[in-house]
């Protein structure tokens, strides 16, 4: 099965969509800050997204050998998951 995240505006929808089904929140974006929007949750918590965002790119045909944990620990914003992921599938 060929990558389905063609483009970063998918990997955007796939990653804003599975933050917005964890917060159950419909205003997200890339913009949304894990300290100001999201009651800043720890690195901790940051990184154990990797584990919901990593199955989820890997459903979408796509390699996730290059993401990482800790780049989801180090997170600002869910742009920088977005681009995280962006950089490991394209």
């Amino acid at each position: 099965m060929a990558c389905l995240l063609q483009t970063r505006d998918d990997v955007s929808k796939l990653v804003i969509g599975i933050f917005t089904a964890i917060f159950k929140r419909s205003d997200l974006t890339e913009n949304t800050s894990f300290t100001t929007d999201l009651g800043n949750p720890d690195a901790i918590t940051r990184r154990a997204y990797y584990f919901i965002v990593k199955p989820a790119v890997v459903a979408e045909g796509c390699s996730a050998g290059k993401l990482s944990p800790d780049a989801f620990g180090k997170a600002e914003t869910l742009g920088d998951i977005v681009d995280d992921v962006w950089h490991c599938v394209s």
